[in-house]
């Protein structure tokens, strides 16, 4: 994947997992390493970026979101079930298939202000807060993704009986 610097108008940076389990972001004018940052498994899918993020879905059942310019781990979230696609992003929100067949959709929060300004109990409730709409998010994503399946394979299953009916039909002249 390749960082262009919007500020320098250029590309910057190129990011490549590797089979070691490592993430890696080098200089493309000279080849030097930026930075590394381990990943709790292979990763065999697309990395994405979005805005100020790297979403990556190691081989598991994790999402996780690192910053391009100190590879730091800044967020994750355990999927409960194996990831089988490449995070994509829309609208503030994360997409991942599951192997179970479900769509996962995690909506971008903002982060709670600095404790300074705001006493710890108010920060907490936001959290639960965010936690609650990404709950939320998924299952209504999880059922309106079930229910278009069962749509299209309905659609499907009546498209090919029509076909089959009609070349069973003999043909008059």
């Amino acid at each position: 994947m390749l960082y262009f610097d919007e500020k320098k108008r250029k590309l910057e940076d190129i990011f490549f997992s590797s089979l070691d389990n490592f993430l890696y972001s080098v200089k493309i004018k000279d080849g030097q390493r930026n930075w590394l940052s381990g990943t709790v498994a292979r990763v065999f899918n697309q990395m994405h970026f979005d805005r100020a993020l790297i979403f990556v879905t190691p081989f598991g059942s994790n999402v996780f979101g690192f910053d391009p310019h100190s590879g730091k781990r800044v967020g994750e979230f355990d999927a409960q079930a194996r990831i089988r696609s490449s995070p994509n992003t829309a609208n503030d929100r994360l997409f991942v298939g599951l192997n179970d067949g479900k769509l996962l959709c995690l909506t971008r929060q903002p982060p709670p202000p600095p404790e300074g300004e705001q006493g710890q109990t108010q920060t907490q409730t936001q959290t639960q807060t965010q936690t609650q709409t990404q709950v939320q998010s998924q299952t209504e994503v999880q059922s309106q993704s079930q229910t278009q399946s069962i749509q299209s394979w309905i659609q499907n299953l009546e498209t090919q009986t029509s076909a089959i009916q009609t070349q069973s039909q003999p043909q008059t002249q």
